[in-house]
């Protein structure tokens, strides 16, 4: 028998061989394209909730969602403005009252906060606008701190007593606040306010604000400081000290107040 046909055997086997790698080669190939597009999508995605996190730290939430979910809506904001701008809160003012003039939008101020009611585009273009000066290390140079949306809000806190776990102090250890005097010192205290009332309670007599001498209210504002020279002695166990110190115009020492002391129930 001739060698003849098993040297074409061996050929046509090493020649299959060689397509076969051919195309195994091939395809691995084809494949690499189309594994290209899916990390780039990736990159695509993580670069996209990079800017929606950065974008984050100047619109918060919920308002940031709500702008991205109606492009063309209108909103109530609330922006901070930047404490460390460059000339001040009254170069900062008079740049936020050039840039209203121009958009044609009506706002106002307290302190360093602006209320005004931007499209969705502008709110936008002002978190871009901050957003490149942070990145290049210009925040004296920004107008914008932060915004926020401009939402009402409802007292839903009914519960104090439970919230700060009081109720299981007293239970536990009849602890009922007796010969303790807290000094709260925030926006004053509503005198008037009914949480604050004398009462006879199954706990005994409360009168959150009746202090002994020497303690007295203060008013450590130049109102309470004129009605100084004007006091009149107090009786033991009254509501002593300048009149102006049981007043309070912004409602936040008395929030204070009541948590700690306060006293309600309820029909």
């Amino acid at each position: 028998m001739s060698d003849q046909p098993k040297k074409e055997a061996s050929k046509a086997k090493t020649s299959k061989s060689k397509s076969s790698a051919k195309r195994v080669a091939k395809t691995s190939a084809d494949a690499t394209p189309a594994a290209e597009p899916a990390s780039a999508q990736a990159l695509h995605e993580s670069r996209s909730e990079l800017r929606r996190n950065m974008m984050r730290s100047i619109v918060t939430e919920p308002l940031l969602t709500q702008i991205n979910d109606s492009p063309d809506g209108v909103f109530d904001v609330i922006i901070a403005l930047n404490e460390l701008y460059q000339g001040g809160l009254e170069a900062a003012l008079a740049e936020v009252k050039r840039q209203a003039e121009a958009w044609q939008v009506k706002y106002s101020s307290v302190s360093n906060y602006v209320f005004a009611r931007l499209s969705a585009e502008r709110i936008r273009l002002l978190a871009i606008e901050t957003q490149h000066l942070i990145t290049e290390n210009r925040r004296s140079e920004t107008v914008v701190y932060r915004i926020w949306e401009d939402s009402d809000v409802a007292t839903t806190l009914t519960r104090s007593l439970t919230t700060i776990k009081a109720d299981a102090a007293q239970r536990s250890f009849h602890a009922l606040g007796e010969g303790i005097v807290w000094a709260v010192l925030d926006s004053g205290i509503d005198g008037d306010h009914v949480h604050f009332e004398e009462k006879h309670t199954l706990h005994g007599r409360i009168d959150s604000l009746g202090i002994r001498a020497p303690v007295a209210h203060r008013d450590y504002t130049p109102d309470g400081e004129a009605q100084l020279a004007e006091r009149s002695p107090a009786s033991d166990n009254e509501r002593r000290g300048t009149a102006s110190a049981l007043l309070d115009r912004l409602g936040h020492g008395t929030h204070v107040a009541g948590i700690i002391t306060g006293y309600w129930k309820t029909d």
